[in-house]
């Protein structure tokens, strides 16, 4: 009997995994908080889920600017971070447990990945670039035999 109940609560809550999942987000969504929440300094240290390692480059002609490269394997995200402001400039993500928002992951299908935005058309390159006038980021996700194998995010100086 205690088998089943549990069978039953796991059974409800997988399919309430399954239910979150496959809600659809808008590509302003996404280049709003492309992890779930802006992309920070603060937010990649506090992260625990992966643990990055976090290395600074500090320039002695000028101390007050700082690069912050954030590490998790072979996937880097880079900030720049100076008195006036804070950058998310560049990054490449091919490791599975960086998770974006709405659950994208490298190693996701295309159909999948497609399926997770409301007004992203379906392109016909390996190459799928989200960019909107008014962001300062690019995102291309790069996929190979409809597997997304890597994401490359740079910016936009204007």
């Amino acid at each position: 009997m205690k088998t089943i109940i549990i069978f039953l609560g796991f059974v409800s809550l997988s399919a309430g995994i399954l239910q979150s999942q496959q809600t659809t987000v808008t590509i302003e969504e996404f280049l709003t908080r492309p992890f779930g929440f802006e992309p920070t300094v603060a937010a990649f240290t506090n992260c625990k889920t992966p643990q990055y390692k976090l290395k600074k480059y500090i320039f002695k002609k000028h101390p007050t600017d700082t690069i912050y490269q954030f590490r998790y394997k072979k996937s880097e995200l880079f900030f720049n971070r100076s008195q006036q402001q804070e950058i998310f400039f560049s990054g490449i993500i091919n490791h599975c447990r960086i998770l974006m928002l709405n659950n994208i992951y490298v190693g996701m299908s295309r159909d999948r990945f497609l399926a997770s935005f409301s007004n992203l058309a379906a392109p016909v390159s390996d190459a799928v670039e989200i960019r909107k006038e008014g962001f300062k980021n690019v995102y291309t996700f790069i996929f190979k035999n409809n597997t997304l194998t890597e994401i490359k995010i740079s910016n936009i100086h204007k």
